[in-house]
């Protein structure tokens, strides 16, 4: 069960800033057979769904390069990023009772939202004054100093879902 609090966790965080990534890793790593998914997220390791999240992940990273459009995405993504951070952590749990899953999912969308949010106030000033280019550097700025603020990894919590 910890197991599958952590990778739930890891999603979920994820999920708040690269949602398509998180999803093709997860898909990825779970077809390869490196990464074991409980039941209900085991329709990530499909090729459907793995080549659509690859597809997605790579329209989010050129959409990060295109001033004034990235802040568009990241708008719409916002009603995209946090939801799909509940179903995820929910799906995590969906072999357990049902009030695991909505446990699951409400702790899930804060753990999205909260990424989102964190993101989103440092790449919105940063894409208005930089441009795409500038934008995408201060995200990893964002993420690397969410983690060390947490001292951890910058992929802290996806490592240790994974592991």
């Amino acid at each position: 069960m910890l197991e599958t609090a952590a990778l739930a966790a890891g999603l979920s965080w994820t999920s708040g800033f690269r949602l398509y990534l998180a999803v093709f890793a997860a898909g990825v790593l779970g077809r390869t057979s490196w990464l074991h998914l409980p039941p209900g997220l085991q329709m990530l390791e499909s090729w459907w769904v793995i080549g659509l999240a690859g597809v997605l992940a790579v329209a989010e990273f050129l959409a990060d390069k295109i001033p004034g459009f990235d802040s568009v995405w990241d708008g719409i993504q916002t009603f995209i990023r946090v939801p799909a951070g509940a179903i995820l952590a929910a799906a995590a749990f969906g072999q357990l009772d049902p009030q695991w899953m909505v446990a699951a999912g409400l702790i899930g969308g804060t753990l999205a939202g909260t990424a989102h949010a964190t993101f989103a106030d440092g790449i919105f000033p940063a894409s208005c004054v930089l441009g795409g280019p500038g934008a995408a550097a201060v995200g990893i700025g964002v993420v690397t100093a969410q983690a060390v603020a947490r001292r951890e990894a910058p992929a802290g919590c996806a490592a240790r879902a994974i592991t």
